[in-house]
């Protein structure tokens, strides 16, 4: 089969064919189920509507739904902001919102995606940053904050830095993949908790009778998300292990050799996911 090359006469046929067999014309129903159609149009014509009407049909008889108005338009817009939806025109209109992003556009409303946004109280500069986001730089901030020992939790994540957590979902598909593909366990991220200092204590008694080497670096490599804990509820690592004394063991042991595997801090706590951490990723 050949490749249909697209014109404005191509375009109309096709639409009065489907409409001829009793396939629905809507926007979204075409962007679902005829997707090259679909973007030809928006090459050829601008947007869905005004390929409709050059096909000859009335687009408000067309619609599924009822009219748009400013009103709903604006609501519409905020809905998809909130939801973090990418409200860029390149993928809006191309997305599930190609009927809003069609019916913002029109003269009668607001004659420019830019204007529409502006009405919801976007700017549309917000939109164009999420491009400079590539997959390799989500990975690379992703790791970062990962060993600092901040919160890769999802719900966390999105509250404290909303337009990465969306960047990174839109590279991915969602935030666990994009994790995941930095080579960590979602596992220990998805259930870190906040941990009390007796918790912390708990913790780290647990991985120096595992024989691991408390030093600050080897901790907060192995462990970044214990060691970031520690010190936000002792101040400081030095003043962690201090209170650390007070558990009645032994603490003399070997150093581990920097080449041997650390302990899975699944298994050292029970199989209990704790506040984040693990083995350090490879």
């Amino acid at each position: 089969m050949f490749e249909k090359i697209w014109d404005t006469e191509v375009i109309a046929e096709y639409i009065c064919e489907l409409h001829a067999k009793g396939v629905p014309i809507y926007s979204s129903y075409i962007h679902e189920h005829y997707q090259t159609l679909h973007r030809a149009a928006f090459r050829y014509f601008g947007n869905w509507e005004a390929a409709v009407t050059a096909a000859g049909f009335d687009y408000d008889q067309i619609r599924r739904t009822r009219r748009w108005t400013k009103e709903k338009i604006v609501a519409g817009i905020k809905a998809a902001y909130k939801a973090g939806d990418d409200l860029s025109w390149r993928v809006v209109s191309k997305s599930k919102h190609s009927s809003l992003a069609s019916a913002a556009i029109c003269d009668r409303h607001f004659g420019s995606w830019k204007a529409a946004l502006e009405a919801a109280g976007i700017k549309e500069s917000e939109f164009r940053r999420y491009n400079r986001w590539s997959d390799e730089k989500v990975r690379q901030r992703i790791l970062s904050d990962y060993r600092k020992g901040n919160d890769l939790n999802a719900k966390a994540m999105e509250s404290a830095c909303p337009k990465f957590y969306h960047a990174a979902v839109r590279r991915f598909g969602c935030w666990r993949k994009a994790v995941e593909s930095c080579g960590l366990d979602y596992r220990h991220i998805a259930m870190r908790v906040s941990m009390t200092k007796e918790e912390v204590l708990a913790i780290l008694g647990k991985l120096q009778k595992q024989a691991v080497h408390m030093s600050s670096s080897n901790v907060q490599n192995n462990y970044p998300a214990v060691h970031a804990t520690a010190v936000r509820r002792f101040g400081s690592w030095s003043a962690a292990r201090k209170e650390l004394m007070g558990y009645k063991v032994d603490y003399r042991y070997k150093r581990r050799r920097s080449n041997e595997e650390q302990p899975d801090l699944f298994s050292i706590v029970g199989g209990q996911p704790q506040a984040g951490g693990g083995s350090k990723a490879s």
